[in-house]
């Protein structure tokens, strides 16, 4: 599975650069060629994620996660964060944004993994947000800070959300009803993102806290000791 990643991130690497270092196109075949490239990084991208949350849930699984704590910038890497999935969310037309203090908040942590933790969730508020926007909030509270992921989405109803977080648990499949007397399916999803999630957010003495309405939206929030 490792190697299978090393290999989709190697592809990706080679599309970027072919796109920005490559003289010899012309501003047509620029055109012509660029949202195919965009469309198969995407995948390659959803690929990778796929493959290094499964990898996540195992290692959970089995306790075979080591924590590697350092200091870390909490705003840099909440922006760097939304940075790295602002294309997915301009492909949905929806709006993606960081909302930070001016100050910045350090905290003692597994940076890896609390960036897993971030894309995880943010990837989830995407997918399941037709339209309107996602903001990823940082702030300070006490001993703790706060990173809370919020969406204008289908939102989540409430006898589902004590289920968040077990593996392979998955909100109702159907949203409701298209108008047309058809149901409208909810978009496909394994439901081990949640796990790692609440798994690492454990581990890390941190908790998640959820607040959904259907059909207006939702917010995951992730509190984790600043040390």
């Amino acid at each position: 599975m490792l190697f299978r990643s090393s290999i989709a991130r190697n592809q990706i690497g080679y599309l970027e650069l072919f796109l920005k270092n490559n003289p010899t196109l012309t501003s047509i075949e620029r055109g012509t060629v660029e949202p195919y490239i965009q469309k198969s990084l995407e995948n390659i991208r959803r690929e990778v994620k796929i493959l290094e949350t499964i990898l996540s849930s195992t290692k959970i699984e089995n306790n075979r996660i080591q924590l590697t704590l350092s200091e870390i910038d909490c705003n840099e890497l909440v922006k760097s964060s939304v940075e790295g999935m602002e294309e997915i969310a301009i492909a949905k037309g929806l709006v993606l944004k960081a909302e930070t203090p001016d100050k910045p908040i350090i905290c003692n942590t597994d940076k890896e993994r609390l960036q897993e933790i971030l894309f995880n969730l943010i990837d989830n508020a995407i997918k399941y947000t037709k339209e309107g926007s996602v903001t990823v909030k940082l702030e300070q509270d006490g001993d703790d800070v706060i990173f809370s992921v919020i969406d204008t989405g289908e939102g989540i109803p409430p006898e589902d959300i004590p289920n968040l977080g077990k593996k392979f648990f998955r909100s109702r499949m159907y949203l409701g009803s298209s108008g047309t007397g058809v149901n409208v399916v909810r978009p496909g999803g394994t439901g081990i993102g949640l796990f790692v999630v609440f798994g690492l957010a454990k581990l890390m003495n941190g908790k998640i806290e959820i607040s959904s309405e259907v059909n207006k939206g939702s917010t995951f929030k992730l509190k984790l000791p600043i040390s």
